[in-house]
């Protein structure tokens, strides 16, 4: 996310992205994990899809085993995880 704001993809400024993420943080019904080498370790092998971001993404879908939201076409194609859109 932080990429998307600094590289001004959205209308959104890298104070108000702090803002929302101490939100979720604070949030009762937000969960945020962290980013583990085992969970990197499980990206590295999603060769299937190009983009590291994304493979981030599945390896920890894959690893809390939910369905991920998306249009990505790469990760929908990849079928290693359960695509909702």
């Amino acid at each position: 996310m932080a990429m998307v704001v600094e590289k001004k993809r959205v209308p959104v400024t890298t104070a108000n992205l702090s803002k929302v993420i101490q939100q979720w943080i604070d949030a009762d019904n937000v969960f945020m994990t962290d980013l583990t080498s085992g969970l990197v370790r499980q990206a590295m092998l999603l060769t299937t899809i190009p983009d590291i971001f994304d493979r981030l993404i599945v390896a920890e879908a894959q690893a809390l085993h939910l369905p991920v939201i998306t249009i990505d076409r790469a990760i929908t194609q990849s079928q290693l995880v359960e695509v909702i859109w």
